[in-house]
């Protein structure tokens, strides 16, 4: 069990800015006027705003003074501590009357804010009443009625949350009049090191509410991004209720929508332990980095769905720390995604400046910068490398750029089917100059549906056909829907390959079992591919026995994806050479600079229409009429002249007499 909320520091910048007196430098995109009355300390809470636009790390952050020089500061935020629920020395157990009280101590006096039972008991229901103490003399109660139960279906609750208190023993005495007994067999607390940092609770927006067979989802928007939520409390009008929610972060991740479960906690009203109790709160401890979009699933089980009427979010305000050495107007900038964190020394002031309090300066509205200009991307990092000579490059394929920056170009399957399997031969060219890549190599994964056709054979085994897009598919699955029957079938996938000699061979590329127990269908069984198909065409093999074959469909092909990362400002043309099985894999400098590459945000680069044939020598190639009439007509030349050559060589028959 995660928690306690540690107030921590976080940086301090100081670095000379090139800006004008009063001005703003066009670097940040924001500013915010606040203002010093007297020369002093200040504790300024940052706008929400701030959040949203800023680095996730905040470590754009920084205030100017009224000459426009960067000032020093310190962000000071509550963050939890990883402190486990540990279990209590000292437990005892025993029964008084129709109660069960359970004691132990602490070991040390800190902050409790929760406790755990520890029961092998599978099934009960009862209320709890939870008492601290400093001495095992004086009690205080901490909670009254709260249940702890588990129930059969998975639901359970031995947790009892209170709010923090010192003390150094805890006892929780078990109501049993309304049930038998069932046996406790140990204690655990939370124990925080020093009071909590105050949190602030804000309305989240429900955007949908969707309803499932067992299950519900709630898509909801965040205040701003990069929140730090410490938990999420949802209003439910529902009575008598208990739920399994997980938290999860929807985010957007080099082009894909991705979501990371955050949390997972059961959430309850009930009066059944004989006074009214709920706990509706999920905690979450964790950062939604660069999103707003969080996603709350709802385990129903076989009950209705719950009536949920609001959601919200209890986070971390953010707080600047800074020192106005006089009076008047100071400006706070965020929001420049290139911005350095420089880190200063506090260990001789932060214990004196956390958690204390400040005064807070008047704060204007958050203004955009008017003389706004994004800074370069990696500005020390060069567009061009080195020449080359494209001539035994087979093929080309123009690349499409809409804005300067650092680029990702997803290489698609007509790429990679032509290009070396270990794709060392890309190059990406413009003016005879090579522009210098890292290669993201299987970054994500694809998928395209095909259409296939049954073949003829025996009833036992059924051949599907299935036509490939291109040669040399780089596949890595195939995919298909079964009916909803009962069934349990061997499949193979392979192609009918040639040697070196022409003949003909099934070549395996993978096996799998399918079977549906009567349960419910799959959405999709798949099969793996060991290897590269060839050809262009596969085959899936159905070992149907003395069984009805099945009718599959909607078969679709799963294959890596990969993607050339680069920076680009030129307005030149730009084109991707690949099919040079000669070519090693280049070494650029730009490898020195990957962490930065993968850490900026990309801009989408496109291969634009079909890949075209290079010109150079290395194409040389029998596809047209007009060379292959010259090749028979060059063949058919040499022939004739080695027939001239050989009877010139041949001696004259003898003359006769």
């Amino acid at each position: 069990m995660r928690a306690a909320f540690l107030s921590a520091a976080g940086f301090l910048f100081l670095a000379p800015l090139d800006a004008q007196q009063q001005g703003v430098p066009p670097a940040w995109k924001f500013y915010q006027e606040i203002k010093a009355g007297t020369p002093g300390v200040y504790k300024y809470k940052l706008p929400l705003e701030a959040a949203d636009e800023a680095m996730p790390t905040l470590a754009d952050i920084r205030v100017l003074d009224t000459e426009g020089k960067e000032v020093p500061y310190m962000l000071e935020t509550a963050r939890p501590a990883l402190v486990i629920a540990g279990r209590l020395p000292d437990f005892k157990s025993r029964m008084e009357g129709n109660m069960t009280v359970l004691t132990a101590g602490a070991g040390t006096a800190g902050y409790m804010d929760c406790v755990a039972l520890e029961t092998p008991a599978l099934s009960f229901i009862k209320p709890a009443d939870v008492y601290v103490s400093m001495d095992e003399k004086q009690w205080t109660k901490a909670a009254e009625g709260v249940p702890v139960f588990r129930q059969y279906c998975n639901s359970e609750n031995l947790r009892v949350d209170i709010t923090p208190v010192l003390a150094k023993y805890i006892k929780v005495v078990v109501d049993d009049s309304r049930a038998a007994p069932v046996p406790f067999t140990g204690l655990k607390a939370r124990v925080l090191p020093r009071v909590p940092a105050s949190l602030e609770t804000l309305t989240a927006a429900v955007i949908s509410k969707e309803d499932y067979a067992s299950s519900s989802r709630l898509s909801v928007r965040l205040p701003a991004r990069n929140l730090f939520v410490f938990a999420v409390e949802l209003a439910v009008s529902d009575k008598l209720f208990s739920r399994n929610v997980s938290v999860s972060a929807r985010s957007l991740e080099d082009g894909r929508l991705v979501s990371k479960q955050l949390a997972c906690d059961t959430i309850f009203t009930t009066d059944a332990a004989g006074s009214p109790a709920s706990r509706t709160k999920v905690p979450v401890y964790a950062q939604f980095q660069g999103t707003d979009e969080m996603v709350l699933d709802v385990d129903n089980g076989n009950s209705p769905p719950l009536e949920i009427k609001s959601v919200n979010v209890v986070y971390a305000p953010v707080y600047v720390v800074f020192q106005a050495r006089s009076a008047g107007a100071y400006r706070l900038l965020f929001a420049n995604r290139r911005a350095p964190a420089r880190i200063y020394d506090l260990s001789d002031i932060s214990g004196y400046l956390t958690g204390k309090e400040f005064s807070s300066p008047a704060a204007g509205g958050v203004e955009l910068n008017p003389a706004f200009a994004e800074a370069e991307a990696l500005p020390k990092l060069a567009v061009f490398g080195g020449p080359i000579d494209t001539a035994k490059w087979l093929y080309k394929t123009p690349v499409s750029v809409e804005r300067s920056g650092v680029q990702g170009l997803e290489l698609n399957f007509q790429v990679i089917s032509r290009a070396g399997r270990d794709l060392s031969d890309l190059r990406l060219v413009s003016d005879s100059r090579q522009v210098p890549y890292i290669l993201d190599r299987d970054y994500t994964i694809r998928n395209l549906p095909v259409s296939a056709e049954k073949g003829e054979g025996p009833a036992s085994v059924s051949v599907w056909k299935i036509k490939l897009p291109c040669k040399n598919f780089p596949l890595s699955q195939l995919t298909a829907a079964a009916p909803d029957m009962i069934f349990q079938r061997r499949v193979i996938l392979y192609e009918a390959a040639s040697d070196e000699r022409g003949r003909s061979y099934r070549r395996g590329l993978g096996s799998a079992v399918w079977s549906n127990s009567g349960r419910g269908a799959a959405a999709a069984y798949f099969i793996g591919a060991s290897g590269t198909p060839s050809g262009d065409e596969l085959e899936l093999e159905v070992e149907n026995g003395d069984n009805k074959p099945l009718e599959l469909s909607g078969f679709k092909l799963y294959y890596p994806v990969s993607r050339l990362i680069f920076k680009w400002k030129g307005d030149g043309g730009l084109w991707l050479y690949y099919g040079n099985r000669e070519a090693r894999y280049p070494a650029y400098d730009i490898s020195l600079a990957a962490p930065e590459l993968l850490r900026e945000e990309k801009q989408t680069a496109r291969l634009e229409g079909e890949s075209g044939e290079n010109q150079g020598w290395g194409n040389f190639k029998l596809s047209t009429a007009l060379s292959k009439a010259a090749f028979w007509t060059v063949l058919a030349a040499v022939a004739a002249l080695l027939i001239f050559l050989i009877v010139r060589l041949l001696p004259p028959p003898p003359q006769t007499k």
